[in-house]
């Protein structure tokens, strides 16, 4: 459940035979962008954790954003292509 200062998403990529959905682990904050669409500005990443019983799944920590505002988040890992990536958006609860 997202709140003003956290979200969790769960992350895959397609691969393979009929693209199918493999989990991208590893991945630190600093591997990730956080913008806030409805004031245009950019968002700290305080922390990002992924799980340790469900693999490929983040909690993100951020600075307090404003309710309704909507938050996209876009990765940026060298060796990955996130070009073909679609940004995942959030709206603050």
């Amino acid at each position: 459940m997202p709140s003003t200062t956290t979200f969790v998403a769960a992350l895959t990529f397609d691969y393979g035979y009929a693209n199918s959905k493999n989990i991208v682990t590893g991945l630190l904050a600093a591997d990730f962008t956080l913008y806030n669409v409805t004031d245009s500005l950019a968002v700290v990443i305080i922390s990002c954790v992924e799980s340790t019983t469900t693999k490929g799944t983040y909690t993100f920590t951020f600075a307090a954003q404003t309710s309704a505002d909507v938050l996209r988040l876009s990765g940026s890992k060298s060796g990955f292509d996130f070009s073909k990536i679609e940004d995942s958006t959030v709206i603050v609860p």
